[in-house]
């Protein structure tokens, strides 16, 4: 029994490990090999829009101050007291060119009118009485000196009586010139097309020649001033004199009346020498023809107020073979994102033609159907993997 026991004890171990060998030999064979995880690789997402190549008007805005083309101080050539004055003449009407503006007192000026025809009545006596008296010495001079010749210059023909006599005739002539002229400047008349932009008149006042009476502006033509960038002349087309005029480029003049956009044709025709008050840009003129509507009255366009600001939008030259893309989508350093035909970021350098509030016209640097990247991204770096969102092509 003891010898029984003892082989119990060696061979019992030796059974288990067998079995837990043979077991872990079975597990082993059934597990599986791992599967290998497959790599992800992370794209950012981008919207982007195909590159088109155009032929752009250039639109160049900017605001302006409207003013007057003529302004003028209506003062009397003559003195004398107002007995009429027109019932226009009040700040805000208008008059045509030639209508009469007031008239000044005349029962003086038609005297002189008077007296001056007189004086020359009298010296165109004084003149024949002259010359019947040289010819009379003339006669008397021949026939007491035959063969001589007629002195000149001698008092004894009244030769210096003849030119005296004259003058003062034609003295007295101008004199009756100015007289009638005098009495024609009693009435005051518009000297153009205008308005009334202020006065000072009334029925019976005493005026001063050269006071001022009243003060006009044109209603043909008014002008904005516009200050414009250096960089934006090169667009523009700026006539040189008054007879290349309608050679500038054309321009559209806005005002926001409430809620509704009211606009007037306009075109440059000058530059002033002098910049604006920030000393950075020149100043354009654009002229607009009958500012205050009185040609087409029905059209509804209110008057425009001289001294208001104005969104003046210039039409300039034409931008050939560009590429226009949004203001966002231009980077730092002039560059552009690019997504290349892999999906991968490219950043390129571009050159710039002409860049505004909404849009930049590149002329260098892109390609036609390149597609740009509008959305931004972080860490940009060329070469970057890219996706495309959902309705990310625009």
């Amino acid at each position: 029994m003891p010898e029984k026991k003892n082989i119990l004890k060696i061979i019992l171990p030796l059974l288990i490990l067998t079995a837990g060998i043979i077991a872990f030999r079975f597990m082993a064979a059934r597990r599986h090999s791992p599967a290998k995880k497959a790599i992800v690789i992370h794209r950012a997402l981008v919207k982007i829009i195909k590159i088109k190549r155009e032929n752009r008007r250039v639109l160049i805005r900017e605001t302006g101050i409207i003013h007057p083309r003529r302004e003028v101080n209506i003062s009397p050539q003559v003195s004398g007291r107002v007995v009429y004055t027109a019932p226009n003449l009040l700040a805000g009407y208008y008059f045509k060119k030639g209508d009469i503006l007031f008239r000044i007192e005349a029962v003086d000026y038609k005297l002189a009118i008077s007296r001056a025809q007189a004086e020359v009545a009298k010296m165109e006596y004084e003149l024949a009485a002259t010359r019947s008296k040289a010819q009379v010495a003339r006669l008397e001079w021949l026939r007491q000196h035959k063969g001589r010749p007629l002195p000149t210059d001698s008092l004894a023909l009244y030769g210096p009586q003849l030119k005296n006599s004259r003058a003062a005739l034609l003295s007295a002539q101008a004199a009756l010139k100015q007289a009638e002229i005098n009495l024609r400047r009693t009435t005051i008349t518009a000297p153009f097309n205008c308005r009334v932009k202020d006065e000072q008149i009334a029925l019976g006042q005493y005026l001063q020649t050269n006071s001022k009476a009243a003060t006009l502006i044109g209603t043909d033509y008014a002008e904005a001033v516009v200050p414009v960038p250096l960089s934006d002349l090169a667009w523009l087309r700026l006539p040189r004199n008054w007879r290349a005029r309608r050679q500038g480029s054309r321009a559209e003049v806005r005002i926001r009346d409430g809620g509704r956009l009211i606009s007037w044709p306009g075109r440059l025709i000058r530059s002033l020498s002098e910049v604006d008050q920030t000393g950075s840009m020149p100043r354009l003129i654009v002229e607009i023809p009958d500012p205050f509507n009185l040609l087409n009255p029905k059209s509804g366009r209110p008057a425009l107020t001289m001294g208001m600001f104005a969104d003046i939008i210039f039409k300039g030259k034409t931008a050939v073979g560009v590429y226009p893309i949004p203001v966002g989508a231009l980077r730092d350093n002039n560059t552009v994102w690019l997504m290349n035909k892999e999906d991968k970021l490219r950043i390129i350098p571009v050159r710039i033609s002409r860049r505004n509030r909404n849009e930049i016209l590149i002329s260098g640097g892109l390609k036609e159907n390149e597609r740009l990247i509008i959305s931004n991204l972080a860490g940009a770096v060329d070469g970057m993997p890219l996706r495309l969102e959902d309705n990310g092509q625009l």
